[in-house]
């Protein structure tokens, strides 16, 4: 299906328009020029650009609805257990998140599915998953989880996006909502919407990329609940054209201790997971003994 959704966007790309063929049997008739009357309806002019809000207003509005700019600051950490589903395909599984810092590790289970891992140590971002495997991630998939790992996108979106543009108003359950556009150096376009009766953010859009090509995205926050003097929306609903997935939240623990070992991508020292197996999630093993004395332990043999 994620072959079936790039095909279509790539056949989309270009709009062709058909031409009739040249006949030089064919009359043509000079062009008819209609000189403007008074009394004619003159055409709607375009909106100018300053018709809603300006977008850098409403975000900054949003950080003060969520907890506001120190709030923010002050969490430094957070730790957050849910579960996550898909309730056409009667699918349920289990999601865990760890962050602090910008970095952090995630993992989602879900019987049926297998197991989806990601994280992001410094510039270094990657992930696991049944399809692809274990892999580095680059392009537009790491600029993707850069932004994704951001505590608040509406506070800090000038680390990742060039501008911002209020772009539409539309109403969501009966309330007034502005759709914002921010758009990347890369061409990458992610749009916030924000309710203007609490100036939480409501909805995210964007198209998801992958080694199989890219998919547009739909993600609705709703649920918002106060936790520690900073709202945390409870209940996230995907809608991923394939696939409707419902992440909803029952541990919420912020400045938690969180194990920074796991954020670093798996290598030789940190066991890699069977992604089709729940049972096979490991942890980093314990740092090995120094051997007593002065004398050093003899080197591996070479592998042949």
């Amino acid at each position: 299906m994620l072959f079936t959704a790039a095909l279509l966007l790539g056949g989309c790309t270009e709009a062709t328009t058909s031409k009739p063929a040249d006949d030089e049997n064919v009359a043509t008739a000079p062009p008819v020029v209609k000189l403007p009357h008074p009394d004619d309806e003159q055409p709607a002019e375009d909106p100018p650009e300053n018709a809603f809000p300006a977008a850098a207003d409403l975000l900054a509005k949003s950080v003060e609805a969520v907890g506001g700019k120190a709030k923010l600051e002050s969490v430094k950490s957070f730790h957050l257990e849910g579960t996550i589903g898909a309730p056409k395909q009667n699918l349920t599984g289990k999601v865990e998140t760890w962050w602090k810092g910008g970095d952090f590790y995630m993992v989602q289970t879900i019987p049926g599915l297998g197991i989806n891992r990601s994280g992001k140590k410094g510039d270094l971002i990657w992930a696991e998953e049944p399809i692809n495997g274990l892999r580095k991630l680059e392009g537009k998939e790491a600029e993707q989880h850069m932004w994704a790992s951001s505590l608040l996108l509406t506070a800090d979106w000038r680390d990742f996006f060039e501008t911002a543009k209020t772009v539409a108003e539309r109403t969501i359950d009966g309330k007034k909502a502005y759709d914002i556009e921010l758009s990347a150096k890369s061409g990458a376009v992610l749009t916030v919407t924000i309710d203007t009766s609490s100036y939480l953010m409501v909805e995210q859009s964007f198209k998801v990329f992958s080694p199989m090509g890219s998919m547009p995205v739909t993600i609705r926050s709703t649920d918002y609940r106060e936790v520690e003097g900073m709202k945390i929306p409870y209940k996230q609903v995907t809608d991923a054209s394939i696939m409707e997935l419902t992440q909803e939240l029952s541990v919420v623990e912020l400045n938690a201790e969180v194990d920074e070992a796991n954020f670093a991508m798996p290598t030789e020292d940190v066991p890699v997971v069977d992604a089709k197996d729940p049972a096979s999630i490991g942890t980093v093993p314990p740092p090995a003994e120094k051997p007593a004395g002065d004398k050093l332990p003899a080197a591996p043999a070479k592998k042949k």
